[in-house]
């Protein structure tokens, strides 16, 4: 009796064991799940922002291999961004821009410092533009580097003045075993379990240093917003340009920066909110005191929750375009001046675009002071070849100046000569020049 009874006292001490064992392998697969969900949504919320930065962006591992490229990097070369996984710059550019890029590369994996360069760029239609590249170093938790990222601008215009995200995405498969009521089979499983989740919790952590890393690399503003048009992220650029709202994370995004107390009129974001669209708006760039002191070029772009489609809030890209801007007054100032002064210059001034190789000149131009002196009229010649409104520039040798100028880019005068114009004909003195143009 007495053994009986003990041994039903171990029985059901092994089974109070066992269902302890069991409730710990549900919380560990419970923490398990969660910790998955949470890495999907950081993936898709780093796929989300790659994709809204409009210049080229990409991830590169530590043998140069493509990992991740946004649309903008696809769109240049000519391949869908999941096309270009794996592939190296060899595969995409020629080799001579190729073995640069890669040069590039090495050189932050193995300074472990940050490049920017102007380089050239061959994109898929054979133009060569030119961009500015900023190669990043990537490091795991170890410290250890494991790779590169970079973004690049089409600088072309800014060349022609002067002289002017990673895409995160990752497969992972998650595999939980059934439990058992062998209690050596719910040991292994409750340790495979521990094992698994804390290679998720390692690989979470590197994405969210992966996407801190893209924050850092983006030289514009990155932003992002709630419904409630509360700052929920930013990066460094935009900590810097409104220090004096700083932390910003947790405000309005008005109050933060534009120090009103009211959405702005023109908000991109709310926009973009109401239509579920991205929107664009040239917006004021404002000191603490409310004052404008620049521009900025803001686009928004919905976020939507990746399960349930939801919006979320929205991702504003902010870029400075306060120079643009006063070159682009400067340049209209100019243009008026000019204006001006060619309308109001006492001697006749015409201006012509060459055709059929330079033979023939056709007016595109004509200042009053010319109506004067020639007695036509500026609507009635503009479009017409010269030779045509005046015939006797031929005689006179004055179009084999017009050709032989045009042609040397030297300028030439013609000493007072007898027009038979037959509406004011008389002598005339003529200088021509050829404008940089080529008019």
């Amino acid at each position: 009796m007495n053994l009986n009874n003990k041994s039903t006292d171990k029985l059901n001490d092994e089974i109070k064991f066992l269902q302890v064992r069991i409730t710990e392998l549900e919380k560990t697969e419970k923490n398990h799940r969660y910790t998955d969900e949470l890495l999907r949504k950081t993936e898709l919320q780093q796929k989300a922002i790659l994709n809204t930065i409009p210049d080229m962006a990409w991830l590169k591992d530590k043998e140069s291999k493509f990992i991740a490229v946004n649309d903008a990097f696809g769109m240049a070369c000519g391949y869908k961004p999941e096309e270009l996984v794996g592939k190296t710059d060899l595969d995409i550019w020629p080799r001579e821009l190729a073995e640069k890029y890669r040069a590039d590369d090495r050189e932050v994996m193995l300074l472990g410092k940050r490049k920017s360069v102007d380089e050239p760029l061959e994109d898929k239609d054979g133009r060569i533009i030119w961009i500015e590249t900023i190669k990043t170093p990537v490091h795991n938790d170890k410290g250890e580097i494991i790779g590169t990222t970079g973004i690049a601008r089409n600088i072309t215009e800014r060349k022609k003045y002067e002289e002017r995200l990673r895409e995160a995405k990752a497969e992972l498969e998650i595999r939980v075993k059934v439990r058992t009521a062998d209690l050596s089979k719910i040991n292994e499983d409750y340790k495979k379990e521990i094992t698994e989740t804390k290679k998720l919790s390692a690989k979470l952590e590197e994405n969210e240093r992966f996407l801190a890393s893209i924050f850092s690399s983006i030289q514009d503003g990155i932003s992002v917003l709630n419904k409630d048009m509360d700052i929920v992220r930013v990066n460094s650029v935009m900590e810097k340009w409104f220090d004096f709202s700083m932390p910003l994370v947790g405000k309005k995004c008005y109050k933060a920066y534009h120090c009103a107390n009211i959405p702005c009129e023109k908000c991109p974001s709310r926009d973009a909110l109401q239509k579920g669209k991205p929107s664009y708006e040239l917006i004021p760039k404002k000191d603490k005191k409310g004052n404008t002191v620049g521009w900025f070029d803001v686009f928004a772009f919905p976020l939507f929750s990746a399960t349930t489609n939801e919006l979320m809030g929205t991702i504003e890209y902010v870029h400075d375009v306060t120079e643009r801007r006063k070159t682009e007054e400067q340049v209209i100032n100019s243009e008026f001046r000019f204006r001006e002064l060619f309308n109001n210059i006492s001697s006749g001034v015409a201006v012509y675009k060459t055709e059929n190789e330079g033979n023939d000149f056709i007016f595109v131009d004509f200042n009053r002071s010319a109506e004067r002196i020639e007695g036509v009229k500026r609507k009635d010649i503009i479009g017409r070849n010269v030779a045509e409104v005046f015939p006797s520039i031929k005689e006179t040798g004055l179009l084999d100046i017009f050709r032989k100028v045009w042609k040397t880019g030297k300028p030439l005068a013609q000493t007072a000569t007898y027009y038979k114009n037959k509406n004011i004909p008389g002598w005339r003195e003529n200088f021509v020049y050829k404008l940089p143009t080529g008019e």
